[in-house]
C-alpha cells in the first residue's frame, strides 16, 4: 500500500505510457500444462494510463479471458482520483465490480478511501480510510489508517505511521502504532 499511495501522492510518472500489451506462454513443466497471458494498456490523451486489462489462458488453449480489469480516473492536475477494479466471476462468466480507491487532495494532505463491492445489493460498501500527511518534499509523514463501522456510521481509528528521511529522501525510520480504544490513544 505505502508504494502505490507514495506513486499516487509524488507522481504518475512510473504509470504513463509505456507500453500497449505484454504477452507471454508459460509452460509448467512439473503438471504438463502450458498458460498464456495477457496484458494490454489504454491511455488517455495525456499520457495517464485509463484502462489495465488482464487475461489468462484456460488450461492448454489459446482463448484468452480477461479475469481483470484497472481503471483509472484523474484530477485536472493529472493525479489520480479513482481506481475500480473487476474481476472475472466464474459463475455468472463475467467481470464483475470488486473494489474501489477514491483519492481526494488538499495542500499537504491526501485521502484514501476504499470500497468492496457488494454482490448482494449491488452496490459500493465503504471500508477503509486512509489520511496521509507530506512534508515539503513531498515524502509521506504520517498515515493514519481508519475502519468504517457501518452501524454507527463513524470511521473508527485503527493505526498510524510515523516517518522520518534523510537527506538524500531515503526512509530512515518507520514508527507503527495502534489504537487503543479503551485507554483512547496510540500505543
Amino acid at each position: 500500500f505505502k508504494n502505490l499511495w507514495k506513486l499516487n501522492m509524488t507522481s504518475n510518472e512510473e504509470i504513463k505510457k509505456g507500453m500497449d500489451s505484454i504477452v507471454v506462454d508459460e509452460y509448467y513443466r512439473d503438471e504438463g500444462l502450458w498458460y498464456k497471458w495477457k496484458q494490454d494498456f489504454t491511455y488517455y490523451p495525456d499520457g495517464n494510463l485509463k484502462k489495465a486489462r488482464f487475461y489468462e489462458s484456460i488450461e492448454n488453449s489459446d482463448q484468452l479471458i480477461e479475469y481483470n480489469r484497472m481503471e483509472f480516473a484523474y484530477n485536472i492536475k493529472g493525479k489520480i482520483t479513482q481506481i475500480i477494479w473487476h474481476f472475472y466471476d466464474e459463475d455468472k462468466g463475467e467481470l464483475l465490480p470488486w473494489y474501489k480507491e477514491e483519492y481526494t487532495y488538499a495542500d499537504k494532505s491526501a485521502t484514501l478511501i476504499e470500497y468492496d463491492w457488494n454482490v448482494n445489493s449491488e452496490k459500493w460498501e465503504i471500508e477503509h480510510k486512509y489520511v496521509g500527511t507530506y512534508n515539503a518534499a513531498g515524502d509521506l509523514t504520517y498515515n493514519i489508517g481508519y475502519d468504517w463501522n457501518s452501524f454507527t456510521e463513524e470511521w473508527i481509528k485503527e493505526d498510524k505511521c510515523e516517518y522520518s528521511y534523510d537527506i538524500h529522501k531515503n526512509l530512515i525510520k518507520e514508527l507503527n502504532y495502534k489504537w487503543d480504544d479503551i485507554n483512547d490513544y496510540w500505543m
